[in-house]
């Protein structure tokens, strides 16, 4: 059997990519080592349409939410699960600058249908210390990664769709009219690695960098509410009294493992925060890869026309990668132009 393309890669944008192209009738094989600290596997999949201490409104994000609404609806549909979970995230404001900063932003047109003036945050009073003020934004929610890549790959797997196994560079030959894997023949091959791409031998002249995240799931007894709080940490609601809580910011690191110092680092955090009892279910850790102007990298090898890549979703990969995805595979099938600012010929020929 000859593939029409291979996948390396099952994160969210390798996901995404495979379900457009299977989507549009394409013959495709993925493989993946089901790698269990992917960042795609750790992140809470948080989709935040206002960002930083200045609250800016994410890039493309009005496009980019009725997309991924859409596509994870349909999704979740045909994989008998939820995708996504609408949201509010209450943030907290720390003085009278963010404050007046945040109620003059909320005013803005474009920014209005997104952050409320008045944050109702009653649910979070009982397990919360004092702080100085609230803001809320809407449209914003959490996608079930975890939950869409086990179904997914259960899917792959059961359409004899999936190579399980740790993708090795010295079993891929490369021609004219097509690649080889070993004795797989496929006509293209698409790399979507996440942090793994900075190791890719074909992609290395792509200004990747990396940040490894620790977060902790912790529980807070008979504590459910329904909105996303953003202190000096996220607090995520997961499932039942589950709450994924983090993430740290690390420039520096030596592997992906969860360290002790970064436990240390996220209970102090956790700590002056709330005020009841919790229990750490679990610790976790993971790289996600950065690019230096923060936006996706798509596109085909500048000398090897049947290697390309799609990676570099960052942290905004839940509400980047449907209409990403969808973007890449219009290219590839349609000759659709790929948008200049997500497009790899961006960095090709740069020192």
């Amino acid at each position: 059997m000859k593939y029409d393309y291979i996948i390396v890669g099952q994160g969210i944008a390798g996901t995404m990519l495979a379900h457009f192209l299977i989507e549009n009738k394409q013959n495709i094989l993925v493989i993946d080592n089901h790698h269990l600290t992917a960042s795609s596997k750790v992140a809470a999949g948080i989709v935040n349409p206002i960002t930083g201490r200045r609250y800016v409104k994410s890039w493309m994000f009005d496009t980019l939410l009725d997309f991924a609404q859409k596509t994870y609806q349909l999704l979740g549909e045909s994989l008998n699960i939820s995708c996504f979970e609408e949201r509010n995230i209450v943030r907290v404001l720390f003085n009278n600058k963010e404050a007046n900063d945040f109620y003059a932003r909320s005013g803005e047109v474009g920014y209005d249908e997104y952050m409320l003036e008045h944050a109702e945050m009653s649910e979070y009073e009982n397990i919360l210390n004092p702080v100085f003020s609230l803001g809320e934004v809407t449209h914003s929610g959490k996608v079930n990664l975890g939950e869409i890549l086990v179904a997914f790959r259960q899917k792959l797997e059961a359409n004899n769709q999936l190579l399980s196994e740790q993708f090795n560079f010295e079993d891929l030959s490369i021609y004219d009219d097509g690649v080889n894997y070993k004795t797989i023949e496929a006509r293209n091959i698409i790399f979507c690695e996440g942090i793994k791409g900075t190791e890719n031998p074909y992609f290395k002249h792509l200004p990747f960098n990396g940040a490894k995240g620790q977060v902790l799931i912790v529980r807070i007894p008979n504590f459910q509410p329904t909105k996303i709080f953003k202190h000096r940490l996220f607090f995520v609601p997961l499932k039942e009294d589950l709450f994924w809580v983090g993430a740290t910011n690390e420039n520096q690191y030596t592997d992906d493992l969860p360290t002790e110092k970064g436990r240390v680092n996220l209970e102090k955090k956790l700590q002056k925060i709330v005020k009841v009892p919790y229990e750490i279910i679990s610790h976790q850790a993971a790289i996600r890869p950065n690019i230096k102007d923060r936006r996706p990298l798509i596109g085909r090898h500048p000398l090897f026309h049947r290697l390309f890549i799609f990676n570099g979703l960052g942290t905004k990969g839940s509400s980047l990668a449907p209409y990403f995805a969808h973007h890449f595979v219009m290219h590839l099938l349609h000759e659709e132009p790929l948008m200049k600012a997500v497009d790899i010929e961006r960095f090709n020929g740069r020192d």
